[in-house]
């Protein structure tokens, strides 16, 4: 009799467990399967201070943008900001203040080209919309430009700035998996 209570105890205080690292990864880590930035898991962390080069959770509001990537497939339900609207992890490439300027070559910042920052008309077969070559701008106090690693990435260079309250998280890798 007691060893079937010493079992019964292993396995409550394994469901709890599980529970427990379930419910801690939704509320604090997220898998990216996006390749505009590394695969792998990230701690969500409070935004805090933003700064240059980290990878934030952004919340995207601009309709037009939200449906550009449901029709490439790349939201998934998970994907949601406390007011409902989804969330890319990007990383930040301009700051208040700076210049942002798009050549042929691609995205300048403050005269210095980004890497693999030219900009595509359409993937898979969608119309992205991306600025338009000329479009110059001195990001205002609350105005970021953020972009992913990779060419493909649908980032600032398609749906312009975003303003401080559009962060979310800070997103930290723990893992890559790619």
């Amino acid at each position: 009799m007691l060893t079937i209570i010493k079992k019964l105890r292993i396995v409550i205080y394994s469901l709890i467990g599980l529970i427990c690292v379930v419910a801690f990864y939704d509320r604090f880590m997220i898998k990216n399967v996006s390749i505009s930035e590394p695969l792998g898991y990230y701690l969500k962390l409070p935004v805090g201070t933003i700064e240059p080069n980290k990878r934030y959770l952004i919340c995207l509001e601009d309709k037009k943008y939200i449906d550009v990537l449901q029709k490439l497939g790349l939201l998934k339900s998970k994907n949601q900001c406390p007011t409902g609207t989804v969330y890319l992890m990007k990383q930040v490439a301009g700051m208040p203040h700076d210049l942002v300027e798009i050549t042929e070559s691609g995205v300048l910042i403050n005269g210095s080209l980004q890497q693999n920052s030219r900009g595509m008309a359409r993937g898979k077969g969608v119309a992205l919309y991306p600025l338009p070559i000329g479009y110059k701008h001195i990001l205002n106090d609350d105005e970021y430009f953020m972009m992913g690693i990779t060419p493909t990435s649908i980032d600032s260079r398609y749906f312009g700035t975003i303003k401080r309250n559009q962060f979310y998280k800070r997103a930290l890798i723990l893992m890559r998996s790619d």
